[in-house]
């Protein structure tokens, strides 16, 4: 069995609105770990300070990092047809559909499993 686990750092709740800032996902197969995608990301914007506070993610520490239209489709390339497995999964699968969207970007094919019963 394969599928990449993933989770979001966003600097709100708002999807669309909000941004993502740091992409995790590790992919699993037959329960082993395969390979990890892993990055920060640049929103290109100050991080509210309440964000910083939830997620440990500040400012200086995504200054430069790739920006999201450059890293949907890797990230896409990487789950490929995989189920897709995150704690509270419609959060993070909302913002990644607003960005796919807005940047015209690929998106994973897989289906999206929520862990939370």
């Amino acid at each position: 069995m394969r599928f990449v686990a993933f989770d979001f750092e966003t600097t709100g709740t708002v999807p669309g609105v909000d941004q993502i800032i740091e992409i995790g996902a590790v992919r699993f197969i037959d329960g082993q770990p395969e390979s990890v995608f892993a990055t920060l990301v640049d929103p290109l914007r100050p991080i509210p300070p309440g964000a910083s506070k939830v997620n440990g993610i500040f400012d200086d520490m995504v200054k430069g990092k790739p920006t999201i239209d450059t890293l949907l489709d890797s990230l896409a390339d990487f789950c490929g047809d995989d189920i897709m497995v995150a704690h509270n999964a419609p959060f993070d699968a909302q913002f990644l559909t607003a960005d796919v969207k807005k940047h015209e970007s690929k998106a994973p094919r897989g289906l999206v499993l929520d862990s939370l019963p």
